[in-house]
């Protein structure tokens, strides 16, 4: 997730997954100490897409589930500044090469 203004709910939201991507996608290898910091369960590796996502608003977007429904309540772990430092240096090449598609999610 990374915010589009410092001013709005309104985020990016990047996919992360347990499929390898493939040789064509922007994609960096999620760490075994973020994956513990974000307490995801199992041992396969993770990776975040960079190359897509999807502009929604917090809270309230569909892509973020809730931890507990009885109250509705969230809880959006966070990554080292080192990994988004990362993340952020290859949005930004994603960016600069037009490798990336944004979906803006109706409000």
């Amino acid at each position: 997730m990374v915010p589009i203004t410092g001013k709005s709910d309104r985020v990016a939201l990047f996919p992360m997954t347990t499929q390898e991507p493939g040789a064509n996608r922007l994609a960096l290898r999620v760490p075994e100490t973020e994956r513990r910091r974000l307490k995801l369960s199992g041992t396969m590796q993770s990776w975040i897409l960079v190359d897509e996502g999807n502009i929604d608003v917090l809270p309230g977007s569909y892509h973020v589930e809730p931890i507990s429904y009885d109250p509705p309540t969230h809880a959006y772990g966070h990554f080292s500044e080192a990994f988004m430092r990362q993340v952020l240096q290859t949005l930004a090449k994603a960016i600069r090469t037009k490798r990336i598609k944004l979906v803006k999610r109706p409000e």
